[in-house]
């Protein structure tokens, strides 16, 4: 058995979350010509697919059959439905953890 959910083979590889973007927000800012007046973190976790956590999954699984359909990803439509399957039997077996970090940059026209 699992103990994780893993994401479809080629979804992992093609569309990475950059891990890195709060640390490049500052300088971002900085050359758009805005100034930076602060910058928050707001995290979201939970161990129930409910809310959040169950929009952002069901929310990730339209658009990837979506792009499925279309032929501009390299998973297929039974890939994803397997993964989004996976991740309701990890919920309901008392296995399943989500978290989103998101890094919020407030800067002013200078």
């Amino acid at each position: 058995m699992s103990r994780s959910v893993a994401l479809p083979r080629g979804l992992a590889a093609r569309h990475r979350a950059n891990g890195r973007i709060g640390r490049a927000l500052p300088g971002l800012v900085a050359t758009s010509g805005l100034r930076l007046q602060q910058t928050e973190t707001l995290t979201a976790a939970t161990t129930g697919l409910t809310g959040h956590a169950e929009r952002r999954l069901t929310d990730t699984r339209t658009a990837l059959l979506r792009s499925a359909a279309s032929g501009t990803t390299a998973v297929t439509a039974a890939e994803i439905t397997d993964w989004y399957a996976a991740a309701q039997a990890a919920a309901r077996g008392r296995r399943f953890f989500f978290s989103e970090t998101a890094v919020v940059a407030v800067g002013q026209r200078t």
